[in-house]
């Protein structure tokens, strides 16, 4: 199943990554998410009837793959906030010469 950060959800990540390269994390991050709901629905409705509850685990992972998604969301719209290059004293503060 493709359920980040398991192994068939880094898998699934980079594969979107290589093949559709117009996509970009959120969407695997989208995919994972719904996938570890709908077994964390499946095993918690399974659990009733074996009596083990393995949910918690997966329902852990889709707050795990919601929390990933919105800030590649934060990324993509306001970028990864390094700069590629240092900025100079009068870049930080305009009024820099008037405090020496």
């Amino acid at each position: 199943m493709p359920v980040f950060p398991l192994d068939g959800g880094a898998l699934f990540r980079e594969v979107i990554r290589w093949k559709v390269p117009s996509r970009d994390d959120v969407f695997s991050y989208t995919v994972s998410m719904v996938s570890a709901v709908v077994l964390a629905l499946l095993m918690a409705a399974g659990s009733f009837y074996f009596g083990y509850t393995p949910s918690i685990f997966f329902g852990a992972l889709a707050f795990q793959n919601y929390q990933l998604r919105a800030q590649a969301i934060l990324i993509r719209k306001y970028g990864s906030g390094e700069a590629d290059e240092p900025r100079q004293p009068w870049q930080q503060d305009p009024d820099w010469w008037k405090k020496n």
